[in-house]
């Protein structure tokens, strides 16, 4: 910021800060510098939210009020901190316009703004009681930074694949899983301990979740296309700790009435009269072994699509003929496998991506409704749905996954 510009700010602050003093007791506040902006933290006593559906075992409800670089020619971003509903609204939302209930200008004061919070808590409260659907409630900046410690239990450290020309490109990102929201982020690079806002969907816009049962990892989310969408958004994620965040997903889909059904689809397993002594000797093990041996030290010398086809090929004849005889050298041959599609010029040479004939799929119900991948806010809530009457709007569909 130029040096004009920090003075202007600096002193907007002040008087701003002045101003604050005069809140009533109910209400208290604190200032805090970071290296984003500066935060005006609020305390609000519940006793001034006049509503009888606020819990009662809330005592107090908190807000902070984000003055970023640009303010006072930028309007200020408020965020709650409390959960008062549901679905709720602490889920990095700035909620400011939905509090002063028109576009900000640089003369109105942020004492005029916290004097409105408890009126837009109660208001709020009631229109959850009333309305099956809840309107579009704040606005999500996309490409802002935020603070990884504030994201909660729902934070995923990832690695998102995309398709390039070359092959398969792998970046670190963060998933983040509120009850009706779910967010991308990237690491920002200029401030530690912060990622940048990428992409907005709700989470009863989900159409499925996809994972191979051999590598559980690997998982693509993919959601409903809306009308004025170009293209579905399809993201394929390595993420470690994918059964905490599927079902923190589930959970929440589950809490908004939304039916989640698992669809299995099994390779053909070996009958057990054909694992015999006639079968085995068909299948000769050293032959076996030496088709593998000549695969590996095929793809040292060249990795091509066809060299890791074959290898590939070898160590599932490997797999399926250990495990149906209980052997556990097939975990041995799984491990191989595994630590294939882990390398990156493997990935490459896999040029053209086959469909798996195994996954799992976790499907909400057809009425939920669409992503919001813009600046634009969206906490459309469905129709309560008894679990067992809804089905999913159109046959399964196998994700393409390179990797599976």
């Amino acid at each position: 910021m130029e040096a004009t510009s920090v003075k202007i700010q600096n002193k907007r602050i002040a008087k701003e800060v002045r101003l604050l003093k005069n809140l009533p007791k109910e209400m208290l506040f604190g200032k805090i510098e970071k290296t984003y902006g500066v935060v005006i933290r609020i305390e609000i006593q519940s006793s001034l939210i006049k509503s009888e559906l606020l819990n009662p075992d809330i005592e107090k409800l908190y807000f902070e009020i984000l003055l970023t670089e640009r303010f006072p020619l930028q309007a200020p971003q408020v965020y709650c901190k409390t959960k008062i509903g549901y679905p709720t609204i602490d889920d990095k939302r700035d909620i400011l316009e939905e509090i002063i209930h028109k576009e900000w200008s640089n003369n109105m004061t942020i004492f005029e703004t916290i004097e409105l919070i408890p009126q837009f808590v109660a208001d709020l409260l009631l229109q959850m009681q009333q309305e099956d659907e809840i309107k579009s409630i704040g606005k999500w900046h996309l490409g802002q930074s935020y603070p990884l410690k504030d994201m909660g239990i729902g934070l995923f450290a990832v690695r998102e694949e995309t398709e390039t020309l070359d092959g398969f490109q792998y970046n670190d990102r963060y998933i983040a899983v509120y009850e009706n929201s779910f967010f991308l982020f990237e690491p920002d690079r200029k401030h530690k301990g912060m990622a940048k806002l990428l992409t907005v969907a709700t989470l009863c816009s989900l159409e499925k979740i996809v994972r191979n049962l051999d590598m559980p990892e690997y998982v693509t989310f993919i959601w409903r296309k809306m009308e004025d969408q170009r293209y579905q958004w399809v993201l394929k994620v390595e993420i470690q700790n994918y059964v905490e965040c599927i079902n923190l997903i589930v959970k929440y889909l589950k809490l908004l009435e939304i039916s989640v059904q698992k669809k299995y689809m099994k390779k053909r397993k070996i009958l057990a009269s054909e694992v015999n002594d006639k079968a085995i000797k068909k299948t000769n093990e050293s032959v076996l072994l030496q088709q593998v041996e000549e695969a590996e030290k095929a793809i040292e010398e060249q990795i091509n699509n066809k060299s890791v086809k074959n290898l590939m090929d070898s160590y599932q004849k490997a797999i399926e003929y250990y495990s149906a005889l209980d052997n556990k050298c097939f975990e041995d041959f799984l491990n191989r496998m595994t630590n294939l599609f882990k390398r990156e010029e493997i990935q490459k040479a896999l040029s053209q991506p086959e469909e798996e004939e195994e996954k799992v799929e976790e499907v909400p119900s057809k009425n939920a409704s669409g992503p919001t991948s813009d600046t634009q806010g969206s906490d459309t809530s469905t129709d309560a749905l008894k679990q067992e009457d809804v089905q999913p709007e159109q046959p399964i569909v196998e994700a393409d996954d390179p990797k599976k």
